[in-house]
């Protein structure tokens, strides 16, 4: 769709690159997994999308999941407590 939030430049997370890792809720490929610890594996440069790569559990594969850095059901960053 013309204008869509996929097309458009990110708004938020703008300091994530390629080897970070991310909370991913990839909804769209596995809707009852839930959030997960991914790493970011490639970003489009004309749009706000960014490729992270995630596991479902230890042992199974490994799986790739394109989301909007805007997409704040589906990506946030990971915050570290002490």
């Amino acid at each position: 769709k013309i204008g869509s939030i996929t097309a458009r430049p990110a708004h938020r997370l703008l300091e994530l690159k390629v080897g970070d890792y991310v909370n991913i809720n990839p909804v769209g490929r596995h809707p009852n997994i839930g959030w997960r610890c991914g790493r970011i594996q490639a970003m489009d440069d004309k749009s706000g999308q960014v490729q992270v790569n995630y596991t479902i559990y230890i042992g199974s594969g490994h799986y790739n999941y394109w989301v909007h850095l805007d997409n704040i059901d589906e990506i946030k960053e990971i915050r570290y407590t002490r």
